[in-house]
């Protein structure tokens, strides 16, 4: 394989499986077309170490007895691909075709099964007709309709509870404190407010909403995807009480995106707006710098092993910052 810019990989052999781990140590998002050798007849799988989900990969080519496909990684990103048999019969069914070129319209796949189907579904973007060329050799055109505008969500109710020790240093309860921002826009913990939050830790719950708007496509549905923006912390979300999947959040994604199901939304036209909840979570770092002549380790206050790194690390910015916006894309189905 080639160098992943200037990233790392490695090979591990099982009886059915050949596994690829990838990763990205360079300081761009890069995007290489990786070279497989020696797989034919072997079918590719994402292995997903944040969700447990495996799913073929649904867009590469073949060039005899090497597979190329292209993977972006973000800084500090990895991935796993899976390289398997018919025989492994851990694995889920591939489709009965993979793309293996697609035009700039066309900016997400998604593949679903069933015992009795698959579904091969394109996100398109509605700039131009979009072209899918299959490994059967055939290729579909859509005539996309132009979807909806961006919806941004601006305004929030804002959560935010502070963890912390107790007053009595010697006791193990964890004490939570809870301040909440109503109709606030989206900043870090310290800019919403520099006199309460600067030296906190803990849980930031965001609450929005957002409608789902008329679409008439003339091939497809209504799609979706959330852009978070930046995210430095672990983040779950939930669309009207229905937890997406889990996020990759490493410091090097500038955004962070999800496609939301369309069958967690709302019908577009209806007078019911979709309920949107973020949750980020944060390192305790900012309350430790701050407790640090009462926080222990070894016996010792942390002042004592670590006042010099924490006087010259300030304070980190925590919080949902964004923009956080919603794309709305046409669905077609490809297979």
């Amino acid at each position: 394989m080639p160098n992943f810019g200037t990233g790392d990989q490695f090979n591990r052999s099982t009886y059915e499986t050949e596994l690829a781990f990838i990763y990205n140590d360079g300081a761009d998002t890069s995007t290489v077309q990786v070279k497989f050798s020696n797989v034919v007849g072997m079918t590719p799988y994402i292995l997903d170490a944040w969700t447990g989900i495996v799913s073929p990969v649904l867009h590469y080519s073949l060039n005899g007895t090497s597979i190329i496909m292209p993977i972006t990684l973000a800084p500090n990103q990895t991935t796993i691909i899976a390289f398997g048999t018919s025989a492994n019969s851990s694995l889920p069914p591939s489709p009965t075709a993979i793309v293996t070129s697609i035009s700039d319209s066309v900016i997400d796949l998604s593949y679903s099964f069933s015992n009795t189907s698959q579904v091969l579904l394109a996100y398109l973007s509605g700039e131009k007709p979009a072209s899918i060329t299959l490994s059967t050799g055939e290729t579909r055109y859509f005539n996309t309709t132009e979807p909806p505008e961006a919806s941004n969500l601006t305004t929030w109710d804002i959560s935010i509870q502070d963890w912390h020790a107790a007053d009595d240093i010697y006791s193990m309860e964890t004490v939570i404190d809870t301040y909440t921002y109503n109709s606030s826009s989206l900043a870090t913990w310290v800019d919403i407010d520099p006199v309460v939050l600067t030296n906190i830790s803990g849980i930031g719950q965001y609450a929005t909403q957002f409608t789902t708007p008329v679409f008439v496509g003339s091939t497809g549905y209504l799609g979706a995807r959330l852009h978070l923006g930046p995210v430095s912390d672990s983040v779950r979300v939930w669309v009207n009480g229905a937890r997406l999947l889990p996020v990759e959040a490493i410091g090097g994604v500038s955004d962070v995106v999800i496609n939301i199901p369309t069958a967690y939304m709302v019908a577009s036209g209806g007078v019911q707006a979709n309920e949107l909840r973020i949750e980020v979570a944060t390192t305790l770092y900012n309350r430790i710098r701050a407790d640090m002549d009462t926080v222990m380790t070894l016996g010792r206050p942390v002042t004592y092993t670590n006042a010099a790194y924490f006087e010259a690390n300030s304070a980190k910015s925590y919080g949902l910052v964004g923009p956080v916006w919603i794309e709305w894309l046409e669905v077609v189905e490809v297979l």
